[in-house]
């Protein structure tokens, strides 16, 4: 057996061809991508559709003419238009989600440096309170004390000496109201400071969650608002384009074969 005739025996039949063809063509049209990006893919799925083609063109089995090749470049013109709209469709809600994403990573961040502050703050004015109020009450309790024994040690009998306990007592009396207004003073300076801090507080904190809830709505909207898939529609929808110009072109090439083969 010479080269020449080992070739021809081993090149496949048209129909071999349009069988392989066909099956790609149905696994390309139902191939899916399950993980997004799946733009990422569209590439590489459009080179095996071409590639696809340029086979059976190439085949020496098979005869296409001009009408075939103008309906598979339209068709393959299309597709690749399409995909490559999806691509920049998805491309772009990939970067708006992100943006999204990452203000909320920072609103969630400010939230968390918002109640460490706002405890830091409380914790320091509570310090700031204990520091300037010890040694007030301190006072107010020693001036009670002498008050109370004043009051024990009053004699009822030596008026003199009842006239000097009096005026201790008055003494005692006027640095215990002193000490005690200074004392309410000090306490409503704090409360006062601890109710500024706290509004403060829940205003930042209100803004923040506030912040945090409209971007999660904007994540929403963006994900109802916008379709990304894998495109499966547009890609069938192309294969099946070119399985019905392959089964034309058959159609055609049968038809001449059997006009060309009928008696004159």
């Amino acid at each position: 057996m010479d080269s020449h005739q080992f070739t021809e025996e081993n090149v496949p039949t048209s129909k071999e061809v349009l069988d392989r063809t066909l099956n790609s063509l149905r696994h390309l049209g139902e191939q899916r991508f399950a993980i997004a990006p799946f733009y990422e893919h569209f590439g590489r799925w459009f080179q095996s559709l071409q590639t696809v083609l340029a086979e059976f063109e190439s085949s020496p089995s098979i005869t296409v003419d001009d009408q075939f090749r103008r309906k598979c470049s339209e068709i393959l013109s299309a597709v690749e238009l399409n995909l490559d709209q999806k691509r920049l469709k998805e491309i772009s809600f990939e970067e708006s989600m992100r943006k999204i994403n990452q203000s909320l990573r920072d609103a969630r961040t400010l939230m968390a440096q918002t109640e460490r502050e706002h405890a830091a703050k409380m914790r320091k004015i509570a310090d700031q309170e204990e520091h300037e109020v010890k040694p007030v009450a301190s006072k107010v309790g020693r001036f009670r004390e002498e008050l109370n024994r004043i009051a024990r040690s009053k004699p009822g009998f030596l008026s003199i000496l009842m006239k000097g306990s009096a005026h201790k007592e008055t003494e005692a009396t006027r640095k215990l109201n002193s000490t005690t207004r200074e004392l309410e003073k000090i306490e409503q300076s704090f409360s006062g400071e601890r109710k500024r801090l706290e509004d403060e507080y829940k205003q930042k904190r209100q803004n923040v969650l506030e912040q945090i809830a409209r971007l999660q709505r904007e994540i929403e909207g963006l994900q109802t608002d916008t379709k990304i898939d894998d495109a499966v529609e547009i890609r069938r929808e192309a294969c099946e384009g070119l399985t019905s110009a392959l089964n034309s072109l058959l159609c055609i090439r049968k038809s001449m074969a059997e006009t060309s083969s009928s008696p004159s």
